[in-house]
């Protein structure tokens, strides 16, 4: 009985840990495959573009201090707006696109929003 119950455990901790792992991986590909340069899709490139010229002009009119309140609500947008156009992305990426717009465009410094 007792080699059954650490046999039905290690196989439950093996799918836990092959999920979370897949989990990983995926969004790391998906991160990849957005900001590569050298992509073949030049639709989700344009599509990026898009969302982060949003977040230059939604920053313009938001403060410093307010900082790390812009970034929530623009990452909801940006996911919105990647939603329109038919694409799924979670928010670590959409967040991402919002932090590296506001680098960017120079709202903040990396540390700022980091910070954030």
């Amino acid at each position: 009985m007792g080699r059954a119950i650490i046999g039905v455990v290690f196989v439950i901790a093996f799918v836990i840990f092959a999920l979370i792992r897949f989990v990983i991986v995926g969004t790391k590909a998906a991160y990849e495959a957005v900001f590569d340069p050298n992509a073949k899709g030049e639709r989700e490139q344009a599509i990026i573009g898009e969302c982060m010229m949003a977040v230059n002009h939604a920053m313009r009119d938001i403060s410093k201090s307010k900082l790390s309140l812009a970034i929530l609500k623009l990452t909801s947008i940006v996911q919105a707006m990647i939603l329109k156009k038919g694409y799924r992305v979670d928010s670590v990426i959409a967040r991402s696109i919002v932090c590296d717009a506001i680098v960017i465009y120079g709202h903040a410094t990396r540390e700022e929003v980091n910070r954030a």
